[in-house]
């Protein structure tokens, strides 16, 4: 079975899952059609990763900076990283000391699914 057909059918059962799930992954750039470069969660190949997003409700980024954890949840928190929450939870506004994935369990009744990025700097 080729690698997309495999992942498509591992990720499209977590997406359907009853369960809460909270995938960890590094980091990739992929280019854009407009030749603008963006980051994303590596799940396969870097095509493939490109598109991994669709199959969960939240993706929340969590990076290094000036030697302090930033994380983002918000499709507006930064335009060059692949994030979003589809119930407008937003972790960049809590402050670093309460940041929880909480909230995200706390909205959905049924199965919440999240994935979290941590960069490979």
């Amino acid at each position: 079975m080729p690698q997309g057909q495999l992942l498509t059918k591992f990720l499209s059962g977590i997406q359907h899952s009853p369960q809460n799930h909270i995938c960890i992954a590094h980091t990739i750039e992929a280019e854009l059609e407009d030749g603008k470069l963006k980051v994303f969660p590596l799940c396969g190949t870097r095509n493939y990763s490109r598109g991994v997003g669709k199959y969960f409700r939240y993706i929340v980024h969590v990076d290094v900076r000036n030697k302090k954890h930033t994380f983002g949840s918000a499709t507006t928190y930064l335009l060059n990283i692949s994030t979003g929450s589809r119930t407008n939870v937003k972790v960049e506004d809590m402050k670093p000391e309460e940041v929880s994935l909480k909230p995200f369990f706390d909205i959905q009744k049924k199965s919440a699914t999240a994935i979290s990025l941590k960069s490979k700097e």
